[in-house]
């Protein structure tokens, strides 16, 4: 089986088993930002990092990151990075070893300063943004994931299909609303105030918001609070009690009480050792 079909085989799994996608997520580096080497026993991991300083461990050694670089961890494989700026994004699958991506391994465990890597990065800025919050990806998000996957440097004759879609904007109207969250994360927007700067009714706004993204605005509104505060954990070294102020929470046992329900482990776990998430 060719890499192609491979990476098709695999897209194909993906659309039959939506839930194989484990996490979709993007984070801006501002500070140290450090995962230590882990491995895990059922996952193809894949990171992107955009202009990042720092370097990434793979195959028994680290890697100086420069330009666009990937990761790629297969099941089993230890992998962690260590960055100072610059932006990652990271996508993780559940897989079966018995799958031909994972017995036969048609992506590189790492490439430096790739070319292409701008329009990888475009079509990941959709999957990290329709994938937050439903456990369920939008049809949507498993078609940019797919672009992905098939744009994805390869060891082979690589692919030099087409992006199956053109672009990485929303339509201007649900983009305002989603400025408007970003905003006011520390204030979370009520439905009313998403609907009118979008120039929607409130039933036609949830409806659509739901089409594009999956979820309620509620529950996006959560996730992405969710995004901030694993972030600003591993790069903040401030205390707790100021990121869950900044984060609008009223004190730190609501701002741990509301972590650990969303993620299992409370949040100075959580930092000593991000990768237990």
């Amino acid at each position: 089986m060719s890499g192609d079909a491979q990476v098709t085989d695999l897209c194909g799994r993906l659309f039959a088993q939506p839930a194989c996608v484990v996490q979709a997520v993007t984070h801006a580096i501002g500070g140290r930002y450090r995962i230590e080497p882990h491995a895990h026993s059922d996952v193809l991991q894949f990171d992107l990092f955009e202009h990042c300083s720092g370097r990434a461990f793979i195959d028994q050694a680290w890697h100086d990151l420069t330009g666009v670089s990937t990761l790629t961890a297969y099941p089993g494989m230890e992998h962690g990075y260590e960055l100072t700026c610059g932006r990652v994004y990271n996508v993780k699958l559940r897989v079966r070893r018995s799958w031909p991506v994972v017995q036969k391994r048609p992506w590189p465990t790492v490439c430096i300063d790739i070319d292409g890597g701008q329009t990888i990065s475009s079509s990941l800025r959709v999957v990290t943004r329709l994938g937050l919050a439903n456990p369920t990806p939008p049809a949507l998000m498993l078609t940019r994931l797919a672009e992905v996957l098939c744009l994805w440097p390869r060891g082979d004759a690589h692919s030099d299909s087409a992006p199956l879609i053109v672009g990485d904007e929303l339509e201007v109207t649900m983009a305002r609303a989603i400025d408007l969250i970003e905003h006011r994360l520390h204030d979370p927007p009520s439905v009313q105030q998403l609907a009118n700067v979008a120039a929607y009714s409130t039933r036609h706004f949830t409806r659509r918001f739901h089409a594009l993204f999956g979820c309620t605005p509620h529950a996006y509104i959560t996730a992405r609070r969710f995004s901030v505060a694993r972030q600003r954990l591993i790069e903040d070294r401030r205390n707790i009690s100021v990121l869950a102020g900044d984060l609008g929470f009223s004190s730190v046992s609501a701002f741990s009480r509301w972590f650990t329900k969303h993620s299992g482990v409370s949040p100075s776990d959580f930092r000593q050792d991000p990768s237990i998430m």
